[in-house]
């Protein structure tokens, strides 16, 4: 059976060009204890270990992507935690009821203050008609709401910030991975010191 350019694999058998006689010439691995083969691959094994092997040349190491890229990539996890973060305080709410968060913030400090004017009455009294509380307990719930979103929103920037100006003053990509490892342990508290679990 033909076969030609043996070479020593990784695992210290011995790869080479075989000339199947159905297939023609195929990549095959020959190893001593393979039975499974239609022909005997320990002769050939023997026959092969008779001539000049070439010897096993590991691939080169992969080349690490350059800093700035690092960076980049980092930065973009980053960001896309903070999204997902925020998301979880948004994604059940539909926009247009988001842009209305600020008039109905506006609305209910103006209530507990006693200035509402007309707008404002019927804004919070549409809301409340609907889900049964007081005018009074609806206003508290807003602006507690509107209190826990702005310390969110104003940690998450925070982290977000300092986050990324640590890695673009990262010199090692070593370095980039140590500030994201900082940052995930900093997110992490900061959920729990929200009540927001991971």
């Amino acid at each position: 059976m033909e076969w030609k350019n043996p070479t020593y694999n990784a695992v210290g058998t011995i790869d080479i060009d075989l000339n199947h006689p159905s297939f023609g010439w195929i990549p095959f691995t020959v190893s001593p204890d393979d039975t499974g083969a239609a022909f005997d691959v320990k002769a050939l094994h023997y026959e092969i270990l008779a001539g000049d092997i070439a010897p096993f040349v590991p691939p080169p190491a992969p080349t690490p992507p350059p800093l700035d890229e690092v960076k980049s990539r980092a930065i973009s996890a980053m960001l896309a935690w903070a999204g997902d973060f925020m998301g979880r305080f948004t994604a059940d709410t539909p926009l247009d009821e988001r842009l209305s968060w600020d008039a109905k913030e506006a609305a209910a400090r103006a209530h507990i203050a006693g200035t509402a004017d007309a707008a404002q009455v019927e804004l919070l009294q549409a809301e409340a008609a609907l889900t049964g509380e007081t005018v009074d307990n609806l206003s508290l719930l807003i602006l507690a709401n509107a209190e826990l979103f702005r310390q969110i929103v104003g940690r998450v920037s925070g982290l977000r910030r300092v986050t990324r100006d640590a890695i673009n003053a990262a010199e090692t990509p070593e370095a980039v991975q140590a500030v994201l490892d900082v940052a995930k342990a900093q997110a992490l508290a900061m959920a729990a010191a929200l009540g927001i679990a991971p």
